[in-house]
């Protein structure tokens, strides 16, 4: 159909084409990206030279990893750079950090409920206009979302709008209280993939 022309293509300024990745997630990539360097690192240095495995020889290594960790992550949180060579859902590697503006209360709490889509979408050459439409309305506030340069780049959260984690059931039985009727098809289908 889109190559018929018949459907336009997704919008990537569409919210419901966000794919959103949480501080938990941004950090646990760092720390399982360490430990695995680590671990590489461990063995080989059990290949090259001889290693004792006695608690103090095991108790020294860690003390080395420990702060190579810990530094990593320090690293991420102040200045939201991000070096990886194995997570490939992150299409920037700097640019993570949003510093939280002091004009008022209000302003700053809304930094916390903010979607920053990066700096991999400012360098994004497009010709249509980012902008808010009218199906974002209830999802991303109109009025903290800034103007200009960085309207759809940094979204704030409307105050009920919730970002979900897992999957959500789907009733199929609200079309026909609308009138819409539904093939057999598509009833079987929405209850195996959203398990009603």
């Amino acid at each position: 159909m889109f190559v018929n022309q018949e459907i336009k293509e997704d919008d990537q300024d569409d919210p419901s084409n966000f794919e959103v990745i949480g501080v938990s997630h941004m950090l646990s990539y760092i720390v399982k990206e360490k430990l695995n360097e680590t671990l590489k690192n461990f063995f080989y240095y059990f290949q090259k030279k001889k290693f004792d495995f006695t608690p103090q020889s095991i108790k020294g290594f860690a003390k080395k990893v420990e702060p190579m960790v810990c530094q990593r992550v320090e690293a991420f949180l102040s200045n939201g750079s991000f070096n990886t060579l194995t997570c490939s859902d992150v299409m920037q590697d700097k640019g993570f950090v949003v510093l939280g503006e002091r004009l008022n209360i209000m302003r700053f709490i809304s930094h916390f409920r903010c979607v920053n889509r990066g700096s991999f979408f400012t360098n994004v050459k497009t010709t249509t206009v980012r902008k808010l439409r009218p199906e974002n309305y209830g999802f991303i506030c109109p009025v903290h979302t800034p103007d200009g340069t960085p309207c759809g780049i940094l979204n704030h959260l409307a105050a009920d709008a919730t970002v979900i984690y897992k999957r959500q059931s789907f009733d199929t039985e609200i079309f026909s209280l609308y009138g819409v009727r539904l093939f057999t098809y598509l009833t079987r289908t929405c209850k195996q993939n959203f398990s009603i």
